[in-house]
């Protein structure tokens, strides 16, 4: 059973946000699978070895969740 208070959590699927978001729900994005898709799709493209692919993987995601833990913690105190 989904709850009022629920949040979804997705990969940012379109109909996945669309059949559960209303004005009473969240979407908050899976920010894990950036890093996944990210290096398939360096691996495919085979323009780095991989000790290359893990460094640009393991930045990207690195500073996406230093970004998503800052708005955590400024957003409820209005701080921009």
């Amino acid at each position: 059973a989904i709850t009022d208070d629920a949040t979804v959590v997705s990969d940012a699927e379109n109909a996945l946000v669309d059949a559960f978001e209303n004005g009473d729900r969240s979407h908050q994005l899976d920010l894990v699978h950036v890093g996944r898709t990210l290096g398939y799709k360096l691996w495919k493209d085979d323009s780095f070895p991989l000790s290359e692919r893990k460094a640009i993987v393991s930045g990207v995601t690195n500073d996406l969740f230093h970004l998503k833990n800052s708005v955590a913690l400024h957003a409820p105190r209005n701080e921009r």
